[in-house]
């Protein structure tokens, strides 16, 4: 799929101001998708190149959008969630959601699509209570709180579910594995840490530092920058041989290659989460 054949479509369909379109187009979530999820075929290619690019945009614009303005668009983006995206309340994204929505019926199965959509629904609460967070000027005490509630905005479990589609297969009977629950919730803290590293210049410079690991552990242990930066790598590292411990343990417990070819597709997202953002200009990167 080439980009010329996406972006046009997309832009027919989101309220995107023309002055951005170069900008977006730049950031090329065609190639963010194939290589997150390379296992994709075409038509799920499409699908997920445009969800990519749905909420990274929207993450972009509920970061630099006025409190108020942010609450309103969530709540929107709540109801249409809540409609399984039947409906589009929220006028700047929504339009292109159920166009998705619509097409994912196509080829995914109804319980993992509802999964999914109750992930979205998730995601949308958890961006709505962080924007009434930061209201209320309130500040995390720790690290370990700043975690808990960045699980639910990071939209890695979102990313999970599509890495099932993307390999056709689904996890649904698994989800309640405590094993499997423990990953996912490692999973998601790699790639809050691997986030936060990464966007921490543009962050601090955009005024965003509280939003950031690197900052929270600097502020709640009044230590340097540098220095909570080289704590949030140690963590990080930790967290990744944490992850690869959990994996082995659960493919031995159960014994599954559905399972194995899960935990390798999870690595391979983030393998290539890693090469778009330092590729991205969203993260300083330079696009080819």
């Amino acid at each position: 799929m080439r980009n010329s054949d996406f972006y046009p479509r997309v832009f027919a369909h989101c309220r995107f101001p023309r002055s951005e379109e170069p900008r977006i187009i730049a950031a090329d979530y065609v190639l963010c998708a194939a290589l997150c999820w390379p296992a994709c075929g075409r038509e799920a290619l499409w699908d997920f190149s445009a969800i990519s690019l749905l909420f990274v945009e929207r993450d972009d614009v509920i970061d630099a959008d006025g409190d108020h303005d942010v609450r309103g668009m969530l709540k929107a983006c709540i109801t249409d969630a809540e409609s399984a995206f039947t409906t589009t309340n929220e006028e700047r994204f929504g339009p292109l959601m159920k166009v998705i929505w619509d097409r994912l019926r196509g080829y995914v199965p109804p319980g993992q699509l509802d999964r999914l959509t109750r992930t979205v629904d998730d995601y949308f609460h958890g961006c709505l209570e962080t924007a009434e967070r930061r209201t209320a000027a309130e500040s995390y005490e720790d690290l370990d709180a700043y975690l808990r509630a960045r699980r639910r905005t990071i939209g890695q479990a979102i990313d999970h579910i599509l890495i099932e589609i993307s390999l056709g297969i689904d996890l649904s009977a698994e989800c309640e594995n405590p094993l499997l629950r423990s990953l996912h919730t490692c999973d998601l803290d790699r790639v809050i840490l691997l986030q936060d590293l990464q966007s921490l210049h543009k962050e601090i410079l955009a005024g965003e530092g509280e939003e950031n690991a690197v900052s929270v552990i600097a502020r709640s242990r009044n230590i340097t920058t540098m220095e909570a930066a080289q704590l949030t790598i140690d963590r990080f590292q930790a967290t990744m041989d944490r992850h690869a411990e959990l994996s082995a343990q659960l493919i031995k417990e159960t014994g599954s290659s559905t399972i194995s070819s899960y935990v390798n597709g999870m690595n391979r997202f983030v393998a290539g989460l890693i090469a778009w953002n330092a590729r991205s200009p969203r993260y300083g990167g330079h696009s080819a």
